[in-house]
């Protein structure tokens, strides 16, 4: 092992090397061009192209590669002359590696019953994010993921970092799914169908090991079936790999209290892979390390906060390292500054705290007094954990721990976050739900009140996408329309960026004959008709009413 590690680092570090020296000896302007060259970009876009990759950021990646150099001497030092990072490695590796064992074995502990229960709730979640997938039309941020980064070079995602929609990880699995036999869109999905499916598997393994029978059904199917996790089990989004990272750094933070110590690692990787999907991983990470810090300080067990702050650094040194292409080429306040993170006023943040709060329940039970059902949920835990009813506190404490940080995590951020951020809350709301459900005077209340509400998402889906996702609103309505309406038909379209994106989606999706762009072209040979301005049997008067194509353009043949 030691001498396989000795030389992939030497290998890397070499190769860094070269790098480094073929860098220094390139100018700037053959530096762009070469990468330009690299990545296929178009002539048309070079320009553009050497705007975002500036001296600054030529500058950046010399930095950068120096910094990752002298990372690389220092791992290589320290296999060499300390035994440990052998043994740290190892033990970094083998989570992944007995993973798929863990799953197979915790299949077969279960008796005939539980696997067709298992089986059957899992073909019905696979069937509805399928027929969802099929019949939902694609959505904004995944027009954008895939015409910034799946359709281009491998690399671009791993470097750049234009928005937050940048979700890096889920993006470069879309670079292998894009090569399937199926259309743009379901390639594009895929990765979260089955992400999501997996993240059911694992949290029923990992809640088995915690509640009765009847708690983990409600658990398990409240789970499975709420709005965030159906949306994001087929919506091309990065949500369902944070769902995924929290569940396994959720049940590996309880294992570690009970002083299981292989489960750092868990806690460690399942934090580096979170946060290389999005950096809101944040929210989830500290709360894990002050559910530890605090159980290890109740507990007086000094030596533990040690491993804590010693995991905690390991999951940041492999965040960085999986940073560093974005740090050198967007820079560093691509991630920590944009205008999505930054800090607001503090009044602001008072003010709309309250309202955010109710959406985001709202968002987790797909119904307007959903609010209802988490509060009575929270209060039903404070008070078995003030009468002592389980005798395991600490996961209820954990659970808890979870929700009554939203306050501290907002305005000490001083942002008032996209509902999805809070996504991660389905874990411990859906495991309190499911220890409620042990109480003999709640369970089938309980029960009813899932099935209502799994009833309420199948048939109001469409609705409560749209409410939630209401910024992407103007665009799947009236792009669906534009789609519809001018299938098979040779159009000019004129729109704004947001609905470019979704239209060239589309172009390429149905393939149709369209030329799309974002100012009014200078063809003379063309007659001008403003969309909202064409007869009533062209246009949904619905649509008109709304305002939605006040600024969009048709271009038709004299």
């Amino acid at each position: 092992m030691q001498k396989l590690l000795v030389i992939i680092f030497s290998i890397l570090f070499f190769f860094i090397l070269i790098l480094l020296f073929v860098i220094n000896l390139t100018t700037y302007e053959k530096f762009v061009l070469e990468t330009a060259r690299f990545i296929s970009l178009k002539y048309g876009n070079y320009q553009q192209f050497k705007e975002i990759l500036s001296p600054a950021v030529f500058y950046r990646i010399k930095i950068c590669l120096f910094i990752l150099a002298f990372l690389n001497l220092i791992i290589l030092f320290l296999i060499l002359f300390k035994k440990n990072i052998i043994k740290i490695t190892a033990n970094l590796i083998k989570p992944i590696l007995l993973f798929p064992t863990w799953i197979f074995k915790s299949f077969n502990k279960l008796n005939k019953n539980e696997k067709i229960f298992l089986v059957s709730v899992l073909l019905i979640i696979a069937i509805q994010r399928f027929f969802l997938s099929i019949n939902t039309s694609v959505i904004y941020d995944e027009a954008w993921t895939y015409l910034a980064f799946t359709s281009k070079n491998p690399l671009i995602a791993a470097f750049f970092y234009p928005a937050s929609n940048n979700h890096i990880l889920y993006s470069h699995l879309t670079q292998i799914t894009k090569f399937l036999p199926l259309n743009i869109l379901i390639n594009l999905r895929l990765p979260a169908f089955f992400i999501g499916l997996f993240s059911s598997l694992v949290f029923y393994f990992c809640a088995k090991q915690y509640l009765k029978k009847f708690g983990l059904w409600i658990a398990f199917l409240m789970f499975s079936f709420a709005f965030p996790s159906v949306y994001y089990g087929f919506a091309a989004r990065g949500y369902s790999l944070i769902l995924l990272m929290f569940i396994i750094g959720f049940f590996a933070a309880l294992k570690i209290v009970e002083g299981k110590k292989k489960y750092w690692y868990c806690f460690s990787l399942s934090s580096a892979i979170g946060f290389y999907t999005i950096p809101v991983y944040l929210y989830p990470f500290v709360t894990i390390i002050l559910f530890l810090f605090l159980s290890f300080l109740a507990n007086k067990n000094r030596s533990e906060i040690f491993h804590l702050i010693k995991h905690i650094s390991l999951a940041c040194l492999l965040v960085l390292i999986l940073y560093l292409p974005v740090f050198a080429v967007s820079g560093v306040q691509s991630v920590t500054n944009n205008k999505f993170v930054q800090s607001q006023d503090f009044n602001i943040v008072f003010n709309n705290f309250s309202g955010h709060i109710f959406k985001t329940l709202k968002f987790f039970t797909a119904v307007e007094y959903g609010f209802l059902l988490v509060f009575l949920i929270i209060i039903l835990v404070i008070y078995v954990l003030i009468k002592g009813k389980f005798n395991n506190k600490s996961i209820l404490f954990f659970s808890l721990l979870c929700f009554l940080l939203i306050p501290v995590l907002v305005f000490t951020h001083r942002v008032v976050p996209v509902e999805r951020t809070w996504i991660y809350l389905l874990v411990p709301l859906c495991f309190m739900a499911g220890k409620i459900a042990e109480l003999k005077f709640v369970k089938y209340l309980l029960a009813l009140v899932i099935i209502f509400n799994l009833f309420n998402i199948s048939i109001n889906w469409q609705k409560q996408m749209l409410w939630y996702d209401n910024i992407c609103e103007e665009d799947y309505e009236q792009g669906i329309y534009f789609t519809n309406y001018f299938k098979n038909k040779k159009v000019l379209i004129v729109a704004k960026n947001r609905m470019n994106t979704y239209l060239k989606f589309n172009n390429k999706l149905y393939k149709q004959n369209w030329e799309i762009h974002s100012k009014m072209p200078d063809k003379s040979d063309r007659i001008v008709y403003a969309v909202y301005h064409t007869s009533e049997k062209n246009i949904d008067k619905n649509l008109i009413k709304k305002g939605y194509f006040k600024n969009y353009y048709l271009y038709c043949e004299r």
